[in-house]
Protein backbone atom coordinates (compact mmCIF):
# COMPACT_ATOMS: atom_id res chain seq x y z
CA UNK A 1 0.00 0.00 0.00
CA UNK A 2 1.62 3.60 -0.99
CA UNK A 3 1.90 5.87 2.03
CA UNK A 4 0.58 9.58 1.55
CA UNK A 5 3.90 11.26 1.09
CA UNK A 6 4.76 8.62 -1.37
CA UNK A 7 2.39 8.93 -3.72
CA UNK A 8 2.83 10.47 -7.31
CA UNK A 9 0.73 12.77 -8.69
CA UNK A 10 0.31 13.85 -12.19
CA UNK A 11 -1.01 17.08 -13.28
CA UNK A 12 -2.06 17.98 -16.92
CA UNK A 13 -2.50 21.25 -18.36
CA UNK A 14 -5.82 22.08 -19.18
CA UNK A 15 -6.68 22.04 -22.75
CA UNK A 16 -6.82 25.78 -24.33
CA UNK A 17 -9.05 26.53 -27.28
CA UNK A 18 -7.85 26.60 -30.25
CA UNK A 19 -9.21 29.04 -31.66
CA UNK A 20 -9.12 31.49 -28.71
CA UNK A 21 -5.29 31.01 -28.24
CA UNK A 22 -4.89 32.38 -32.20
CA UNK A 23 -7.41 35.00 -31.63
CA UNK A 24 -5.05 36.50 -28.33
CA UNK A 25 -2.09 35.55 -30.19
CA UNK A 26 -2.82 38.00 -33.57
CA UNK A 27 -4.29 40.81 -31.22
CA UNK A 28 -0.76 41.56 -30.30
CA UNK A 29 0.21 44.82 -31.18
CA UNK A 30 -3.04 46.13 -30.88
CA UNK A 31 -3.16 47.97 -27.02
CA UNK A 32 -5.41 50.62 -25.17
CA UNK A 33 -4.96 53.93 -26.56
CA UNK A 34 -3.94 55.54 -23.12
CA UNK A 35 -0.97 56.35 -20.73
CA UNK A 36 2.38 55.41 -21.43
CA UNK A 37 1.19 53.72 -25.04
CA UNK A 38 -0.56 56.82 -26.06
CA UNK A 39 2.60 58.79 -25.42
CA UNK A 40 5.06 56.34 -28.19
CA UNK A 41 3.35 58.67 -30.99
CA UNK A 42 3.86 61.49 -31.78
CA UNK A 43 2.39 64.71 -30.72
CA UNK A 44 0.73 64.53 -34.30
CA UNK A 45 -0.23 61.25 -34.14
CA UNK A 46 -1.53 61.19 -30.57
CA UNK A 47 -4.35 64.03 -32.09
CA UNK A 48 -5.66 61.36 -34.14
CA UNK A 49 -6.02 58.68 -31.76
CA UNK A 50 -7.05 60.90 -29.01
CA UNK A 51 -9.77 62.87 -30.79
CA UNK A 52 -13.12 62.39 -29.71
CA UNK A 53 -15.35 63.67 -32.89
CA UNK A 54 -16.20 63.20 -36.43
CA UNK A 55 -13.01 62.14 -38.31
CA UNK A 56 -13.74 63.80 -41.64
CA UNK A 57 -14.30 67.08 -40.19
CA UNK A 58 -11.08 67.34 -38.48
CA UNK A 59 -9.40 65.81 -41.25
CA UNK A 60 -11.38 69.04 -43.23
CA UNK A 61 -9.90 71.42 -40.60
CA UNK A 62 -5.95 70.65 -42.00
CA UNK A 63 -6.95 70.49 -45.43
CA UNK A 64 -9.11 73.86 -45.48
CA UNK A 65 -11.65 72.18 -47.95
CA UNK A 66 -13.92 69.16 -48.48
CA UNK A 67 -12.86 65.63 -48.54
CA UNK A 68 -14.74 62.67 -50.71
CA UNK A 69 -14.50 59.35 -49.61
CA UNK A 70 -13.39 56.82 -52.54
CA UNK A 71 -14.92 53.37 -51.67
CA UNK A 72 -11.97 50.13 -52.18
CA UNK A 73 -14.61 47.78 -51.13
CA UNK A 74 -17.89 47.14 -49.88
CA UNK A 75 -19.51 43.76 -49.04
CA UNK A 76 -19.96 40.88 -46.74
CA UNK A 77 -16.51 39.22 -46.35
CA UNK A 78 -14.25 37.49 -43.76
CA UNK A 79 -13.06 39.15 -40.39
CA UNK A 80 -9.23 39.33 -39.51
CA UNK A 81 -8.20 37.13 -36.46
CA UNK A 82 -7.89 40.35 -34.39
CA UNK A 83 -10.77 42.31 -35.22
CA UNK A 84 -12.86 38.71 -33.87
CA UNK A 85 -11.79 38.73 -30.84
CA UNK A 86 -13.26 42.43 -30.12
CA UNK A 87 -16.63 41.16 -30.13
CA UNK A 88 -18.74 39.10 -27.71
CA UNK A 89 -18.54 36.23 -29.16
CA UNK A 90 -15.59 34.49 -31.14
CA UNK A 91 -17.60 32.84 -33.53
CA UNK A 92 -18.50 36.36 -35.38
CA UNK A 93 -16.30 35.60 -38.32
CA UNK A 94 -18.36 37.00 -41.42
CA UNK A 95 -20.11 40.47 -41.93
CA UNK A 96 -20.48 43.15 -44.25
CA UNK A 97 -16.70 45.08 -44.51
CA UNK A 98 -16.63 48.62 -45.86
CA UNK A 99 -13.07 49.58 -46.90
CA UNK A 100 -12.40 53.89 -47.92
CA UNK A 101 -10.03 56.18 -48.14
CA UNK A 102 -10.72 59.85 -47.32
CA UNK A 103 -9.24 61.51 -50.26
CA UNK A 104 -7.87 65.24 -50.63
CA UNK A 105 -8.32 65.66 -54.12
CA UNK A 106 -5.72 62.36 -55.62
CA UNK A 107 -4.31 61.98 -52.19
CA UNK A 108 -4.72 59.53 -50.13
CA UNK A 109 -5.10 60.85 -46.45
CA UNK A 110 -6.69 58.34 -44.27
CA UNK A 111 -7.77 54.64 -44.56
CA UNK A 112 -10.59 53.23 -43.17
CA UNK A 113 -12.11 49.81 -42.48
CA UNK A 114 -15.70 49.07 -41.09
CA UNK A 115 -16.97 46.27 -39.67
CA UNK A 116 -20.79 45.89 -39.55
CA UNK A 117 -22.28 42.50 -38.03
CA UNK A 118 -25.22 41.36 -39.76
CA UNK A 119 -27.35 41.84 -36.19
CA UNK A 120 -26.04 45.68 -36.35
CA UNK A 121 -27.40 46.16 -39.93
CA UNK A 122 -31.20 45.12 -39.30
CA UNK A 123 -34.09 47.48 -39.01
CA UNK A 124 -33.96 50.97 -38.84
CA UNK A 125 -30.09 50.56 -38.45
CA UNK A 126 -30.71 49.12 -42.12
CA UNK A 127 -31.29 51.79 -44.51
CA UNK A 128 -29.21 54.33 -42.65
CA UNK A 129 -25.83 51.96 -43.00
CA UNK A 130 -26.14 51.87 -46.48
CA UNK A 131 -23.79 54.67 -47.02
CA UNK A 132 -22.48 55.00 -50.56
CA UNK A 133 -19.63 57.96 -50.85
CA UNK A 134 -20.76 59.46 -47.64
CA UNK A 135 -18.19 59.39 -44.70
CA UNK A 136 -19.59 57.00 -41.94
CA UNK A 137 -18.68 59.77 -39.72
CA UNK A 138 -21.83 62.15 -41.24
CA UNK A 139 -24.32 59.11 -39.77
CA UNK A 140 -22.39 58.73 -36.43
CA UNK A 141 -22.06 62.18 -35.59
CA UNK A 142 -25.22 63.62 -36.80
CA UNK A 143 -26.57 64.34 -33.09
CA UNK A 144 -24.20 64.13 -30.51
CA UNK A 145 -21.14 62.08 -29.85
CA UNK A 146 -21.74 58.22 -30.45
CA UNK A 147 -21.16 55.76 -27.45
CA UNK A 148 -17.96 54.17 -27.72
CA UNK A 149 -16.63 50.68 -25.33
CA UNK A 150 -13.30 50.20 -26.72
CA UNK A 151 -10.48 51.98 -28.61
CA UNK A 152 -7.02 50.59 -29.49
CA UNK A 153 -3.90 51.99 -30.87
CA UNK A 154 -1.49 50.23 -33.19
CA UNK A 155 2.03 50.78 -35.12
CA UNK A 156 0.65 48.90 -38.26
CA UNK A 157 3.21 46.92 -40.62
CA UNK A 158 3.15 44.60 -43.40
CA UNK A 159 2.86 41.34 -40.97
CA UNK A 160 -0.63 43.18 -40.71
CA UNK A 161 -3.62 41.60 -43.34
CA UNK A 162 -4.93 45.20 -43.63
CA UNK A 163 -1.56 46.35 -45.40
CA UNK A 164 -2.56 45.03 -48.51
CA UNK A 165 -5.58 47.77 -48.35
CA UNK A 166 -2.70 50.48 -47.19
CA UNK A 167 -0.82 48.95 -50.09
CA UNK A 168 -3.70 49.40 -52.81
CA UNK A 169 -3.82 53.56 -51.83
CA UNK A 170 -0.36 54.41 -51.03
CA UNK A 171 2.28 51.83 -53.49
CA UNK A 172 5.20 53.43 -51.54
CA UNK A 173 3.92 53.14 -48.36
CA UNK A 174 6.70 53.53 -44.99
CA UNK A 175 7.76 50.52 -43.21
CA UNK A 176 4.67 51.66 -40.52
CA UNK A 177 2.06 53.87 -39.76
CA UNK A 178 -0.27 54.36 -36.78
CA UNK A 179 -3.57 53.64 -36.50
CA UNK A 180 -6.71 53.12 -34.07
CA UNK A 181 -9.72 51.36 -34.00
CA UNK A 182 -12.56 52.22 -32.14
CA UNK A 183 -16.05 49.64 -31.08
CA UNK A 184 -18.91 51.58 -31.31
CA UNK A 185 -22.24 50.93 -30.26
CA UNK A 186 -24.53 52.35 -32.83
CA UNK A 187 -28.32 52.64 -32.14
CA UNK A 188 -27.03 50.09 -29.04
CA UNK A 189 -25.34 47.11 -31.37
CA UNK A 190 -21.33 46.99 -32.18
CA UNK A 191 -19.95 48.47 -35.40
CA UNK A 192 -15.85 48.38 -35.52
CA UNK A 193 -13.78 51.52 -37.07
CA UNK A 194 -10.04 51.08 -37.77
CA UNK A 195 -8.72 53.90 -39.16
CA UNK A 196 -4.64 54.22 -40.32
CA UNK A 197 -3.25 57.60 -40.54
CA UNK A 198 -1.16 58.10 -43.84
CA UNK A 199 1.46 60.41 -43.78
CA UNK A 200 0.14 63.04 -46.04
CA UNK A 201 -2.56 63.59 -43.36
CA UNK A 202 0.25 63.83 -40.25
CA UNK A 203 2.20 66.50 -42.46
CA UNK A 204 -1.11 68.96 -42.42
CA UNK A 205 -1.52 68.09 -38.84
CA UNK A 206 -0.72 70.87 -35.90
CA UNK A 207 -1.08 69.28 -32.28
CA UNK A 208 -4.46 70.27 -30.45
CA UNK A 209 -5.17 71.41 -27.24
CA UNK A 210 -7.86 69.98 -25.23
CA UNK A 211 -9.10 73.14 -25.34
CA UNK A 212 -9.36 73.64 -29.32
CA UNK A 213 -10.72 69.88 -29.31
CA UNK A 214 -13.99 71.32 -27.17
CA UNK A 215 -14.79 74.07 -29.07
CA UNK A 216 -13.31 73.44 -32.97
CA UNK A 217 -16.66 71.90 -33.84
Amino acid sequence: MTSASSRIYRFTRPQQNTETSKLKRTSRGWRDSCGSTLRRASPQVRTWISWEFSMTKLVEHFTGRPVHVDVLSEGRAPYFLDERSLFDTAQQKFGRVREIALMDGDMPLLLARTLIPSATAQGRNRRSLQLGNKPLGQLLFQKKSPVWKTRQMVLLNRSRPLWKAVKRVLPAAPASLWGRRTMYLFRGHPLLVTEIFLPALLQKTTPLTDLHQKFLF
